[in-house]
């Protein structure tokens, strides 16, 4: 996720230059900051693309209380009856106990 966020944000940018009349030859003259910026956001890309690299599989525990623990579970039990942790409503990781006058959605709509 965080790589796939910092890709879009480096294409967006590259994207952005030419609407305002940077070409891509003249980011380090005209903006040292903005130079900065992309060769950080090259080397967190980077970075993260040899950590995504570095998984092979998922690990045993990717989905919790899933039934996929055993090669005899996964040939004796229907496809459905496999990934019902994923069909399961209160597997999420949001709470939904978030009362109206704790939070300050209250306040937000009051504003709107």
């Amino acid at each position: 996720m965080r790589y796939t966020i910092v890709r879009l944000i480096h294409k967006r940018l590259w994207a952005f230059f030419p609407e305002i009349g940077i070409e891509k030859q003249e980011v380090a003259s005209v903006s040292p900051l903005i130079q900065q910026l992309l060769q950080n956001l090259r080397s967190w890309q980077d970075g993260l693309r040899r950590t995504l690299e570095s998984f092979n599989t998922p690990p045993d525990n990717y989905l919790p209380m899933s039934s996929l623990n055993t090669i005899d579970e996964q040939t004796s039990t229907l496809p459905i009856h496999r990934y019902r942790t994923i069909l399961d409503p209160q597997n999420t990781p949001f709470s939904y106990e978030i009362s109206l006058e704790n939070s300050n959605l209250k306040r937000e709509i009051s504003f709107i």
